[in-house]
């Protein structure tokens, strides 16, 4: 079955809905689409994770990222795993544990490389969290296309759940 985003109310399309209103703000998509069209990576990349960033906490998720540092856990930093950008579901006052399992898990690689891309993927894969994203840079909607294609066949394709 599939839906519209706005007529799914998963986790996955909740935290869409944030992101795209997040992309959408002028202070945002600016420099994000600059970076982008420019070509610089470095930038892209920073852009994209405070927007990313900033649509967690709209979800009332905490973040931990470069730039963002958490301090949630007994080991406070800016990025856990590993992984770009890690969320937590924010703990309620009764909750008494220290140890908290991340809700989502997102990777923004700006490797022109399929093979890093993939390593991004699989990582993502790897982890036991609600929601996995995968943020790749292609030039063009062509690179993105093939992108995807190989993705499925030498990365989903291969592992067996």
């Amino acid at each position: 079955m599939s839906c519209l985003v706005t007529e799914c109310p998963t986790i996955g399309n909740k935290w869409w809905n944030a992101f795209w209103d997040r992309l959408q703000q002028p202070t945002q998509a600016g420099p994000l689409k600059a970076a982008a069209i420019g070509g610089d990576l470095k930038k892209w990349t920073s852009n994209l994770t405070t927007v990313v960033v900033q649509s967690c906490q709209d979800m009332k998720w905490r973040a931990a990222a470069k730039g963002f540092k958490l301090s949630l856990l007994p080991q406070s930093g800016q990025e856990y795993l590993g992984i770009d950008v890690l969320a937590f579901a924010g703990p309620t006052a009764a909750e008494q544990q220290i140890w908290h399992l991340p809700i989502a898990a997102f990777e923004l690689e700006n490797s022109r490389s399929d093979d890093r891309v993939a390593y991004s993927l699989w990582k993502a894969l790897c982890l036991r969290v609600t929601l996995r994203v995968v943020f790749a840079y292609r030039n063009d909607w062509e690179e993105a296309r093939d992108l995807i294609g190989s993705l499925t066949r030498n990365v989903i394709s291969a592992l067996s759940m």
